[in-house]
């Protein structure tokens, strides 16, 4: 797994100890990065990199279980691309974040973007022409 890091702070230990508030400061920006004794005892990031780490997690995991051809993976993936399910299913099933994880997992897959369901476009239909008033 690799993580690319744009931008981060370093303290030392006691320095860290000593202006922990402003270490909570930096980690709005930055990934901080605390040393003792001459190595890296720690790094600091805010809780929106720690879920995008996660995310990212999830979506190797994800990606994985395709290559190795986990039928319910690509079944689920399937599904979803002929409009038999709804995204909401996929993404709750597979554990995703979003829809653009789900969509590219999906490319990933090697599957076409998703069709409407008939019924959901026979409801769209409805509502635009009750909108233009036909």
């Amino acid at each position: 797994m690799i993580y690319i890091i744009i931008a981060m702070k370093t303290f030392t230990a006691t320095e860290a100890k000593n202006n922990f508030g402003v270490v909570l400061e930096a980690i709005d920006s930055d990934v901080v990065e605390v040393i003792k004794n001459g190595k890296v005892a720690a790094y600091i990031l805010s809780p929106r990199e720690y879920s995008a780490m996660g995310a990212s997690h999830s979506l190797i995991k994800i990606k994985r279980k395709i290559l190795a051809g986990d039928k319910k993976v690509l079944r689920l993936l399937r599904q979803y691309s002929e409009g038999v399910i709804d995204k909401h299913r996929v993404i709750r099933d597979l554990d995703l974040t979003s829809q653009g994880q789900m969509l590219d997992v999906m490319g990933f897959a090697g599957l076409p973007l998703p069709r409407v369901p008939q019924g959901e476009l026979d409801a769209m239909v409805a509502e635009a022409l009750k909108v233009i008033g036909r």
